[in-house]
């Protein structure tokens, strides 16, 4: 039987491989799956697996397979000039419910036990880098209205009113309230916020969802633009 989780499986690796994807290629992990419980013998597991695949032959990159919250990661390869069957009984050697098996972008999941197949998606669309991973968030603080007396300040909000709220917008992987703390401590923060920096302006965060670095990137123009639209006077380096 096929887990539901298996379905659901995303793929993470730092890069490309070098000549890029193979038309046809397995995904064999060597971790515990998923329903068993204990991890302590992964990494050697995993060990044993990658000297396994040099020995065959067979050409191969590191690829994350994870929950699609990042959750649960599992470390795998992605190995080609194999069969199929070859990939299953790589699987099952190292007592592995499935292997993965991608062919022309469509990936099925098979199992080990009894060769099932089940369709879990497009390579594409389940293939991830870990500069991808959410882990960023907006936030916004407010600002005393002394800031104003810096010009940098001024030339950044030439619509602002005299009486506009001023804020700064920055984006974190840490919590807002930490963040916080570290500006007013001097850590990597704006002078504006340590010098002028009073409380969070919560109620104007874009949200509490995390982001990848580039989405958050553009979330943070964007979100300072939105406002500065809004009649606030904004600081956003």
């Amino acid at each position: 039987m096929i887990l539901t989780e298996y379905l659901k499986t995303i793929f993470i690796t730092k890069d490309l491989p070098a000549g890029g994807w193979s038309e046809k290629f397995a995904v064999i992990s060597a971790c515990n799956p998923m329903s068993s419980g204990q991890r302590d013998d992964d990494s050697a597991s995993t060990v044993r697996l990658r000297k396994q695949i040099s020995r065959s032959g067979h050409k191969r990159h590191r690829v994350t397979g994870a929950s699609p919250d990042w959750s649960h990661q599992e470390a795998s390869f992605a190995v080609w000039n194999l069969t199929l069957e070859e990939a299953v009984a790589i699987g099952r050697e190292f007592h592995q419910r499935a292997v993965f098996w991608v062919e022309r972008g469509r990936i099925e999941v098979v199992s080990c036990e009894n060769g099932e197949h089940k369709f879990v998606g497009l390579w594409e669309e389940r293939f991830r880098l870990w500069s991808d991973k959410p882990g960023y968030r907006i936030y916004v603080i407010r600002l005393s209205p002394e800031v104003r007396k810096a010009k940098r300040f001024r030339d950044a909000n030439p619509s602002a009113g005299e009486d506009a709220e001023c804020l700064y917008v920055g984006m974190t992987i840490c919590s807002a309230e930490e963040r916080f703390n570290q500006h007013k401590r001097g850590y990597k923060g704006c002078a504006f916020v340590r010098k002028y920096g009073k409380e969070l302006a919560s109620e104007l965060f874009p949200g509490s969802e995390l982001l990848p670095l580039e989405a958050a990137k553009k979330l943070e123009v964007d979100h300072a633009e939105s406002l500065r639209g809004q009649g606030y006077a904004v600081w956003q380096k």
